[in-house]
């Protein structure tokens, strides 16, 4: 969003994009021993990871925000824009993630959309902030809720990264669900349409569960094991609770 992504904001040194490639990406993660990763863009770089670094994410829980399960997508009518993006790549990650890997988790648009910022939450945002600090979230974020005034959403800023964010830092109340996904990437129409089968759900009335009538570990339509986990529910208010507080905090904290 912008000349420069960042909205009306202007850095005063030119961003210059460097040369690079996923090799070294995952090598600058490797070298940093990450607990956590969040994948806020498509999962290009993931998938890399996946194919010939799986040993990085033995020990690393990675949240990606991405996806949209039985909603709207932001950029086609089934697919948000980071699975949309690279759904080769994302599919590749689920299909081939690590068996001995924390299981990654999906903050997908049908709950990150809900994290809408108003503009007297800014205004607070910016008068607790430091100047420079403060500056800069209102020149990013007086675009962004022009652009979604723009598009019919209303002079408001869907805040999906902050979101994925505090859900993977554990910083706020948050509802995971184990599924099945699965990444349509080879459809003209329905490219990047993320779709899950839930354990315990049902198909045609008849649920799979267990001996004892506990939930399964397979979802009841593909009978395949769960390789993600979803958030289905979100705590919004301790969302900017949360920022609000790294804003007003001391620079040194």
């Amino acid at each position: 969003h912008g000349p420069e992504g960042l909205g009306y904001h202007i850095p005063a040194a030119p961003v210059v994009e460097e040369e690079g490639s996923a090799a070294q990406v995952v090598a600058a993660w490797e070298a940093a021993s990450p607990e956590k990763i969040l994948v806020i863009g498509p999962a290009t770089n993931l998938a890399w990871a996946v194919e010939h670094a799986p040993h990085l994410l033995r020990d690393t829980q990675v949240t990606l925000m991405c996806g949209a399960f039985l909603y709207p997508g932001n950029t086609t009518p089934t697919a948000e824009w980071n699975a949309w993006s690279d759904p080769h790549a994302l599919a590749y990650c689920l299909d081939n993630w690590p068996q001995d890997a924390p299981t990654p988790v999906i903050c997908p648009l049908n709950v990150t959309e809900r994290v809408l910022l108003t503009p007297s939450e800014l205004r607070e945002w910016v008068s607790i902030a430091s100047p420079e600090v403060g500056v800069l979230l209102d020149e990013v974020l007086r675009f962004y809720m022009e652009f979604h005034e723009s598009v019919g959403v209303g002079y408001v800023a869907q805040i999906h990264d902050l979101a994925a964010a505090t859900v993977l830092c554990g910083a706020v109340d948050a509802e995971l669900q184990d599924a099945t996904v699965r990444v349509e990437a080879e459809s003209d129409l329905l490219r990047g349409t993320t779709v899950a089968d839930w354990p315990g759900g049902t198909a045609q009335g008849e649920g799979r569960t267990g001996e004892n009538g506990e939930v399964g570990e397979v979802g009841p339509y593909w009978a395949r094991p769960s390789n993600a986990r979803i958030l289905t529910a979100l705590d919004t208010a301790e969302v900017f609770a949360c920022f609000r507080d790294a804003l007003g905090a001391p620079a040194d904290r």
